[in-house]
């Protein structure tokens, strides 16, 4: 079932097929257009991703799904949901951990593929 949230129609079939949520149809690869997605981090760091690190067009180009992992819970269910930043979202990012510090660093750079 489509349901529309705002511009976009929710594309549960994407989903279901995905494993991905939330999932829209977007009418064209790079013609949809998505809220900024800014991580706040402990002692003021900000770190903003580009769209194409937590969306990703599936199929034909026709919808787009958030690619941010989450624990599965639902709103409202008592919990906060825990998130996975994964390597879709550090694409073109240089991070460092720093585990000793407990510190964690990052710096948006192109990265070459070879």
């Amino acid at each position: 079932m489509e349901r529309s949230n705002g511009n976009y129609s929710r594309s549960r079939a994407a989903e279901a097929a995905t494993g991905l949520r939330p999932c829209f149809r977007v009418h064209g690869k790079g013609a949809a257009a998505f809220p900024e997605l800014k991580l706040h981090f402990k002692g003021g760091a900000d770190m903003v991703l580009p769209v194409e690190n937590y969306f990703t067009y599936v199929g034909s180009g026709e919808v787009a799904c958030l690619a941010v992992v989450t624990d599965g819970m639902e709103e409202g269910s008592g919990g906060g949901p825990s998130v996975i930043l994964g390597n879709f979202q550090m694409q073109n990012f240089r991070v460092e951990y720093d585990l000793a510090n407990q510190r964690f660093g990052f710096k948006q750079q192109p990265c070459s593929h070879h």
